[in-house]
């Protein structure tokens, strides 16, 4: 850089290597979190070719909900366990996210508005798809619990 040239080789080869590198983390992120969604909704089926790929985090389709019908229970209990009182998750830890002013017992991004969800009429349960790959949790609540989508 001394020469006034602008970047060494040595730095544009490690320029071009985050590039490329960022490049593959965004299309494993993609491919992976469609894997995901179609997993998820496992009886609606999905069709490459008249369904939109969804970016990470972001449904395209299926059921979406927005995450406040995930809203914690703040103003009943003052203890963390009383946060999210009916809230299920599958890794055994239900995480508390502050969205928008408000808690939401699902661990979702700032910027993720909806979540994917189905219902299981047999179990009484609406399960969703929080967050982005790789960080996803998978969460449950009563039917009787939902806010939106009913």
């Amino acid at each position: 850089m001394g020469s006034g040239k602008g970047l060494s080789k040595g730095d544009r080869t490690a320029v071009k290597l985050l590039l490329v590198g960022f490049v593959l983390f965004y299309l494993v992120a993609l491919v992976a979190y469609n894997i995901s969604l179609v997993r998820f909704h496992q009886d609606l089926g999905f069709d490459l070719i008249a369904d939109p790929l969804s970016r990470n985090g972001h449904p395209n389709w299926g059921n979406s909900v927005t995450v406040m019908d995930l809203a914690s229970d703040v103003g009943r209990s003052a203890t963390l366990g009383g946060f999210c009182p009916n809230v299920v998750s599958e890794s055994g830890e239900v995480n508390v996210t502050v969205v928008d002013d408000g808690m939401v017992c699902c661990d979702v991004g700032a910027k993720q508005k909806l979540i994917p969800y189905r219902d299981d009429e047999e179990a009484g349960l609406r399960h969703y798809l929080c967050g982005f790959w790789p960080m996803l949790d998978r969460v449950s609540q009563p039917l009787a619990q939902v806010r939106y989508g009913r």
